[in-house]
């Protein structure tokens, strides 16, 4: 039910392992540091790869070759980051979108993060890359203008953590309209994640998973406020 619940865990040691590692190397070697910091998560990035093609996935059970992967494509992503250029914003864009359609297309979508299943270094790299191009220019262009759509989208980010947490069991309201609308048995309300997504149904999904976590966010801080001043009274 809380969907991508496993992010987090790997998210939080990934950040921890590499704010530590990245402090230590840069407090040991004050003229180099960033130099072997780079050295160090690129051969972190052949090993951890290497390991995970092999077949060492998932076997511990704490995604430790998934963790590693993690801490160098964060370091390259903020080293991706610092070298942007804000005048090829557009060609960034383009050439993003572009790469990661290609390597989806020519892998046909072989490719699974969560569970290991990496088809080669090469693709893993270029993939993420690609992808950070293409998401670091979006939001840049988004950012460029005001009104609707950048409030949306900081909106979003703002409950990012309750979104991702809720949007499966968000998700059951729409299967259970669709229980209702097409005259189903009750268990397919189990359907995981989703039950149809034809006929538009998709969007309602899409809504839904952002929609409603937002909103029971809003009404639990609500509710925690009045607690509060009565409380204090």
């Amino acid at each position: 039910l809380t969907g991508a619940s496993w992010f987090l865990p790997c998210l939080f040691f990934s950040y921890s392992i590499y704010m530590v590692v990245d402090y230590v190397i840069k407090r040991c070697c004050n003229r180099c540091g960033q130099g072997v910091l780079d050295l160090s998560m690129v051969l972190l990035f052949f090993f951890s790869t290497g390991l995970t093609l092999i077949g060492h996935n998932d076997n511990s059970g704490y995604r430790l070759n998934i963790i590693m992967i993690s801490v160098a494509l964060i370091h390259m992503g903020r080293r991706t980051k610092e070298h942007r250029s804000n005048e090829d914003l557009l060609f960034t864009v383009f050439l993003g979108a572009l790469a990661t359609w290609t390597l989806v297309n020519i892998h046909n979508g072989a490719f699974s993060y969560v569970r290991g299943n990496i088809v080669g270094v090469v693709f893993l790299l270029l993939a993420s890359v690609s992808g950070w191009l293409l998401i670091s220019g979006i939001s840049h262009i988004i950012d460029c203008y005001e009104g609707f759509l950048p409030s949306l989208f900081q909106t979003i980010g703002k409950y990012s953590l309750q979104i991702m947490l809720l949007h499966q069991l968000s998700f059951k309201i729409i299967t259970l309209i669709q229980i209702r609308i097409y005259h189903e048995q009750s268990y397919l309300l189990a359907s995981y994640p989703t039950l149809y997504t034809d006929r538009l149904w998709w969007i309602a999904y899409i809504l839904a998973g952002v929609i409603v976590p937002i909103l029971v966010t809003l009404i639990i801080k609500r509710i925690l406020g009045v607690i509060t001043v009565i409380w204090e009274k």
